[in-house]
């Protein structure tokens, strides 16, 4: 079953959408796909048993951003020279379907015009709110753009794939009828293989949170509860660390400085490690080193964010707390996965969790057959009987 992936973002980049795709091609291969991937230049060497064919990074020169007319036209020029790229790719390699994983959601852009060109059928992928993302602080004007943009990706791919279904039914709850038959719902995914199991004996129980902390999502919640259990209990400053793995990066909004005020700000500088960005297989080797692992959600009402990190912690075994809008996502999720759940605003029952998991060393029982369904093997087969159907559909066997 031969296909082209337009991922743009591969390992060894850091990113979501890298290391989910890290994890998702060599098990693609394994049950039998073969993917011709088209990605950015200049990622650093990804040892996949896989084509793969590169564009350039789109980039606006200095007058491009002092002129709107000039800039529109770059990046016109732009997708139209990777669109040249892809359309020969298909070509030699006799691709009879394309897969684009967003984000970024030029990908998807690019699927579409794809399919236009040289009619084959195309497959759009969200991880993310696109038009409608509640964290966008955006103009009207361009709040239309983007929903003419998402518009015409969704009337235009054969299937939309979501990564949960509040994202699923806030994208295409605005669609005919007929368009919402074309969502697919496949979640992402954590390699069992690359997990270690073992649990080493930490002098103090070790909490860790493995990721990146934005405006809308930083730990203060818990600094707040991590405080008011020392008060309650000092003995609680000796037995606990917070683990804080690769939380500060210049692209995410949320600085070193202001990490680290806040941390001065309850006084904990003895119970929290901050500790730098790190590859992703360091990043799970953390998880195994860990006694618990945090997970932290935007507090939005109706929140459609599933953490991919959230889904890596489900592979690391480990106990997880959660602060989690209720019936969110990663409040499923964790409940399922035998985990805490609580509101943001709960600060006393957050202060019960923590004591609970450090002082009594609470075991979590998750649900087994829930949790495998977010293996790699399991979200490939899905994939691979997604593939397998539009194929059928359009008479290629």
């Amino acid at each position: 079953m031969k296909l082209l992936c337009l991922c743009f973002w591969t390992p060894p980049q850091p990113r979501p959408q890298a290391i989910l795709i890290g994890k998702m091609i060599p098990e693609w291969r394994r049950q039998g796909m073969e993917p011709v991937l088209l990605t950015y230049e200049n990622h650093g060497a990804w040892a996949v048993d896989a084509p793969v064919t590169t564009i350039p990074v789109f980039q606006r020169d200095r007058l491009a951003k002092l002129l709107r007319v000039w800039g529109n036209w770059q990046e016109r020029r732009y997708r139209e020279r990777i669109r040249r790229i892809a359309a020969q790719t298909i070509r030699a390699h006799g691709l009879p379907l394309i897969f684009s994983f967003a984000n970024p959601m030029e990908s998807n852009f690019l699927g579409i015009a794809l399919k236009r060109e040289l009619g084959v059928p195309c497959i759009s992928h969200f991880s993310d709110p696109y038009a409608d993302s509640p964290l966008k602080e955006i103009s009207a004007r361009q709040q239309r753009i983007l929903l003419a943009r998402e518009r015409e990706v969704v009337a235009q791919s054969d299937r939309v794939v979501f990564v949960n279904d509040p994202l699923r039914r806030l994208v295409m709850g605005k669609y005919p009828d007929d368009w919402q038959a074309k969502a697919v719902v496949i979640p992402h995914c954590y390699d069992p293989a690359l997990h270690r199991t073992t649990r080493p004996a930490n002098g103090r129980f070790v909490l860790s949170h493995v990721g990146v902390f934005y405006p809308a999502r930083h730990p203060e919640r818990l600094f707040q509860a991590m405080a008011a259990l020392r008060a309650k209990r000092p003995e609680f400053e000796q037995a606990f660390v917070l683990r804080l793995v690769g939380g500060v990066n210049p692209y995410s909004g949320f600085s070193q400085e202001r990490l680290n005020a806040l941390i001065a700000q309850y006084g904990l500088e003895r119970m929290v490690e901050i500790l730098p960005t790190v590859d992703y297989q360091a990043s799970l080797d953390h998880m195994a080193d860990s006694d618990g692992l945090l997970a932290l959600d935007v507090d939005l009402p109706d929140s459609p964010f599933l953490p991919s990190k959230l889904i890596d912690y489900l592979g690391a075994r480990r106990p997880i707390l959660a602060l989690t809008p209720p019936d969110s996502p990663t409040w499923e999720v964790v409940t399922r996965a035998g985990g805490i759940a609580l509101p943001h605003h709960a600060t006393d029952r957050l202060v019960a969790a923590l004591e609970e998991l450090v002082f009594q060393h609470a075991s979590q029982n998750p649900d087994d057959a829930y949790v495998r369904q977010f293996s790699v093997a399991s979200t490939t087969a899905r994939y691979r009987e997604l593939f397998a159907g539009l194929l059928a559909e359009r008479g290629v066997s």
